[in-house]
């Protein structure tokens, strides 16, 4: 009985952790927050705006100004990403993290920060043979 307590116990510590790791990696990430690749101003503006209220702390703000960044200029691996880490740290969606972190992967297969996010969500989930796929 204690070793399936302190299993769940290192199960949950991990989730935090996981958690803690991706929204921390938000604002340590520069890559991320920089809109460097987005080709339209109104695009730009847009995931600029998002990025602002995510830091905020609005997360319903940050995806709205997210998805309309994504309408102007679906092209845009670090919108998508963002999209995801709003979703799994601000919404607590982990379904919808995964879709943007899939998407962002689509654009931009070889980012190995956005493999790194999809990996931790489906830890989070507990689905280990998933993230060890990624």
């Amino acid at each position: 009985m204690r070793d399936v307590h302190s299993g769940l116990l290192n199960t949950s510590a991990h989730v935090v952790l996981a958690q803690m790791l991706l929204f921390t990696s938000l604002f340590a990430q520069p890559g991320v927050l920089q809109a460097a690749e987005v080709s339209s101003d109104q695009g730009r503006r847009s995931y600029e705006k998002g990025v602002a209220l995510f830091r905020e702390g609005d997360a319903d703000g940050a995806i709205e100004a997210l998805k309309k960044s994504l309408q102007q200029n679906p092209s845009q691996p670090e919108a998508y990403h963002l999209l995801g880490l709003v979703y799994f740290n601000g919404k607590r969606n982990p379904d919808e993290a995964v879709q943007a972190f899939n998407q962002s992967l689509k654009l931009n297969p070889r980012s190995a920060e956005v493999l790194n996010h999809l990996a931790d969500v489906y830890l989070a989930q507990g689905k280990s043979s998933e993230a060890e796929g990624v």
